[in-house]
Protein backbone atom coordinates (compact mmCIF):
# COMPACT_ATOMS: atom_id res chain seq x y z
CA UNK A 1 0.00 0.00 0.00
CA UNK A 2 1.67 3.56 -1.30
CA UNK A 3 2.09 6.18 1.36
CA UNK A 4 -0.98 8.36 0.55
CA UNK A 5 -3.27 5.57 1.08
CA UNK A 6 -2.25 4.67 4.36
CA UNK A 7 -2.13 8.18 5.38
CA UNK A 8 -5.93 8.83 3.59
CA UNK A 9 -7.19 5.02 5.63
CA UNK A 10 -5.43 6.92 8.95
CA UNK A 11 -7.19 10.02 8.70
CA UNK A 12 -10.74 8.18 7.94
CA UNK A 13 -10.15 5.93 10.95
CA UNK A 14 -9.25 9.14 13.12
CA UNK A 15 -12.28 11.15 11.62
CA UNK A 16 -14.89 7.67 12.44
CA UNK A 17 -12.99 7.82 15.94
CA UNK A 18 -14.26 11.12 16.67
CA UNK A 19 -17.40 11.36 15.16
CA UNK A 20 -18.15 8.13 17.10
CA UNK A 21 -16.99 9.41 20.16
CA UNK A 22 -19.31 12.64 20.21
CA UNK A 23 -22.01 10.90 18.67
CA UNK A 24 -21.52 9.19 22.55
CA UNK A 25 -21.37 12.04 24.33
CA UNK A 26 -24.83 13.62 22.72
CA UNK A 27 -26.53 10.67 23.30
CA UNK A 28 -25.11 11.23 27.11
CA UNK A 29 -26.07 14.46 27.03
CA UNK A 30 -29.47 13.52 26.01
CA UNK A 31 -30.09 11.08 28.33
CA UNK A 32 -29.37 13.04 31.31
CA UNK A 33 -31.53 15.62 29.99
CA UNK A 34 -34.36 13.69 29.64
CA UNK A 35 -34.15 12.34 32.85
CA UNK A 36 -34.63 15.79 34.46
CA UNK A 37 -37.39 16.21 32.13
CA UNK A 38 -38.95 12.72 33.81
CA UNK A 39 -37.75 13.98 37.20
CA UNK A 40 -40.02 17.11 37.29
CA UNK A 41 -42.84 15.93 35.60
CA UNK A 42 -42.91 12.65 38.40
CA UNK A 43 -42.25 15.51 41.53
CA UNK A 44 -45.69 16.60 40.62
CA UNK A 45 -47.70 13.17 39.77
CA UNK A 46 -46.16 12.41 43.04
CA UNK A 47 -46.54 15.29 45.30
CA UNK A 48 -42.62 15.12 45.99
CA UNK A 49 -41.56 19.09 46.19
CA UNK A 50 -37.45 17.68 46.94
CA UNK A 51 -37.64 16.06 43.23
CA UNK A 52 -39.10 19.19 42.52
CA UNK A 53 -36.21 21.53 44.19
CA UNK A 54 -33.78 19.23 42.46
CA UNK A 55 -34.19 19.68 39.07
CA UNK A 56 -35.09 23.36 38.76
CA UNK A 57 -32.98 26.89 39.29
CA UNK A 58 -33.57 28.51 42.25
CA UNK A 59 -34.94 31.12 39.95
CA UNK A 60 -36.68 29.54 37.78
CA UNK A 61 -40.12 30.65 36.25
CA UNK A 62 -43.11 28.96 35.05
CA UNK A 63 -46.09 30.46 32.66
CA UNK A 64 -48.92 28.42 32.26
CA UNK A 65 -51.59 28.63 29.20
CA UNK A 66 -55.11 27.01 30.43
CA UNK A 67 -57.66 28.48 27.64
CA UNK A 68 -57.50 32.05 27.45
CA UNK A 69 -55.81 32.72 30.85
CA UNK A 70 -51.97 32.60 31.42
CA UNK A 71 -50.74 32.27 34.62
CA UNK A 72 -47.11 32.89 36.02
CA UNK A 73 -45.43 31.36 39.05
CA UNK A 74 -41.88 31.56 40.61
CA UNK A 75 -39.82 28.09 41.61
CA UNK A 76 -40.55 28.89 44.93
CA UNK A 77 -44.23 29.36 44.35
CA UNK A 78 -44.57 25.73 42.72
CA UNK A 79 -42.90 24.11 45.13
CA UNK A 80 -44.71 25.06 47.75
CA UNK A 81 -47.66 24.21 45.41
CA UNK A 82 -46.37 20.73 45.17
CA UNK A 83 -45.62 20.64 49.23
CA UNK A 84 -49.24 21.73 49.98
CA UNK A 85 -50.43 19.37 47.57
CA UNK A 86 -52.27 21.85 45.71
CA UNK A 87 -51.01 21.04 42.27
CA UNK A 88 -50.03 17.37 41.21
CA UNK A 89 -50.83 13.80 42.54
CA UNK A 90 -51.75 11.82 39.74
CA UNK A 91 -49.73 9.53 37.65
CA UNK A 92 -49.39 11.29 33.86
CA UNK A 93 -48.05 9.20 30.93
CA UNK A 94 -44.93 10.98 29.48
CA UNK A 95 -43.82 11.92 26.18
CA UNK A 96 -40.71 13.68 25.04
CA UNK A 97 -41.52 14.54 21.73
CA UNK A 98 -38.12 16.52 21.48
CA UNK A 99 -34.79 17.40 22.96
CA UNK A 100 -32.73 19.99 21.16
CA UNK A 101 -28.84 20.65 22.41
CA UNK A 102 -27.02 23.42 21.93
CA UNK A 103 -23.32 22.88 22.68
CA UNK A 104 -22.95 21.12 25.85
CA UNK A 105 -24.72 22.94 28.54
CA UNK A 106 -28.22 24.46 26.77
CA UNK A 107 -31.06 21.82 25.91
CA UNK A 108 -34.28 22.48 25.19
CA UNK A 109 -37.10 20.14 25.82
CA UNK A 110 -40.29 19.60 24.37
CA UNK A 111 -42.92 16.93 26.18
CA UNK A 112 -46.37 16.47 27.04
CA UNK A 113 -47.42 14.66 30.31
CA UNK A 114 -50.99 13.16 30.11
CA UNK A 115 -53.59 12.20 33.04
CA UNK A 116 -55.82 13.18 35.46
CA UNK A 117 -58.25 14.37 32.35
CA UNK A 118 -55.44 16.81 31.04
CA UNK A 119 -53.22 16.95 28.52
CA UNK A 120 -50.24 19.11 29.54
CA UNK A 121 -47.49 20.12 26.66
CA UNK A 122 -44.09 21.73 28.17
CA UNK A 123 -41.58 23.32 26.75
CA UNK A 124 -38.67 23.40 29.40
CA UNK A 125 -35.53 25.11 28.91
CA UNK A 126 -32.24 23.90 30.55
CA UNK A 127 -28.55 24.75 31.68
CA UNK A 128 -25.97 22.43 33.01
CA UNK A 129 -24.66 24.61 35.91
CA UNK A 130 -21.92 22.89 37.98
CA UNK A 131 -22.03 19.38 36.58
CA UNK A 132 -25.93 19.03 36.87
CA UNK A 133 -29.13 20.20 34.41
CA UNK A 134 -31.41 22.36 35.84
CA UNK A 135 -34.76 23.72 34.24
CA UNK A 136 -34.82 27.50 33.69
CA UNK A 137 -38.13 28.42 32.37
CA UNK A 138 -40.66 26.00 32.06
CA UNK A 139 -43.97 26.76 29.38
CA UNK A 140 -46.83 25.25 30.01
CA UNK A 141 -50.39 24.72 27.57
CA UNK A 142 -52.67 22.82 29.77
CA UNK A 143 -56.11 21.48 28.29
CA UNK A 144 -58.99 19.31 29.35
CA UNK A 145 -58.10 15.83 27.67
Amino acid sequence: MNKSKRKLKLLLLLIATIFTGNLAAAQSIEGDVKSVAEKFVKSADKQDPTLLESVLYKDAKQFVMFGPQVMQSSASEYVAQIRDKKLGGKERAIEIQNVLLEGDNVAYVKLQAVGGGLTFSYQLTMFKLEDSWKIMTITTKAARS
